[in-house]
């Protein structure tokens, strides 16, 4: 009995966070390689032993040896395969519901530089999500910076994930006195439908993002259906458009601003 368990302590995986980088794995495809949820990878990356079948899961996962992973990985462990094309780095900095966390905090939501996509093909959206239930991934070179959210504040908005919300920095003045700028809006990415009327965060034809009050008339049907992109700022003109001619990121759901 004594000798089984000093055997199990022997592959006690003391690295598992280096071998995820040296693997390019995420914590999601540990969750996956392994059926446990994200919750528990956390805990093992932070250095929680995980059970003995799981270890071995892992090791497959990560092209090791269940004893190899009590040790810092090293080139002489590398999963290198010489005729497999290698991923571009920055294909590995995602952040979103659908792919997960790479190289962010656990919990954080990403701020989008809202001037990332002009003149470069548009911001990168790498999964779309599921609308009503999982929120966009954006590519690492169009986030700014992160925000951590208190689950109060989450609760607030329908209990919304981490990964669901991004924050967009308001430039301009088409929204005052709504939106002033230097103002940051939380965008629920889950929800790209533009009803009931409101504030939406959409793509502009520069590839940058915008915000506006969105209207939708009794005019046309389904995609066809006339929406009004509407400016708060009357200096700026309203414009017609249909539904099919948005790209909808999100609903706006609270700001981040000055009190005047």
């Amino acid at each position: 009995m004594a000798e089984s368990s000093k055997r199990k302590r022997s592959v006690r995986p003391l690295f598992l966070r280096e071998w995820m980088e040296h693997a390019r794995k995420t914590p999601s495809d540990m969750a996956n390689a392994t059926g446990a949820d994200k919750s528990l990878v956390s805990r093992w990356l932070a250095g929680t032993q995980p059970g003995e079948d799981r270890i071995q899961r892992l090791a497959i996962l990560f092209g090791a040896t269940r004893e190899q992973l009590h040790q810092k990985p090293a080139r002489a462990f590398s999963t290198f395969d010489p005729d497999r094309e290698e991923p571009l780095q920055d294909e590995g900095m995602t952040h979103g519901s659908e792919t997960g966390l790479r190289g962010v905090p656990d919990g954080a939501s990403p701020q989008l530089d809202v001037t990332a996509g002009m003149g470069a093909g548009g911001i990168t959206i790498i999964s779309e999500g599921v609308r009503g239930k999982s929120g966009m991934t954006f590519a690492a070179e169009d986030i700014s910076d992160y925000w951590r959210v208190p689950p109060v504040i989450l609760a607030s908005m329908g209990n919304v994930k981490p990964t669901d919300i991004t924050f967009v920095p308001c430039q301009g003045d088409s929204m005052a006195p709504t939106l002033l700028e230097g103002d940051v809006v939380v965008v629920d990415t889950r929800h790209r439908w533009p009803s009931p009327d409101g504030l939406y965060a959409l793509t502009d034809p520069f590839g940058g993002i915008i915000v506006k009050r969105l209207h939708v008339t009794d005019e046309g049907s389904d995609g066809e259906r006339v929406v009004m992109v509407v400016s708060d700022n009357a200096k700026h003109e309203t414009r017609r458009t249909t539904v099919d001619d948005l790209h909808i990121v999100g609903r706006v759901m609270r700001k981040f601003g000055l009190v005047g």
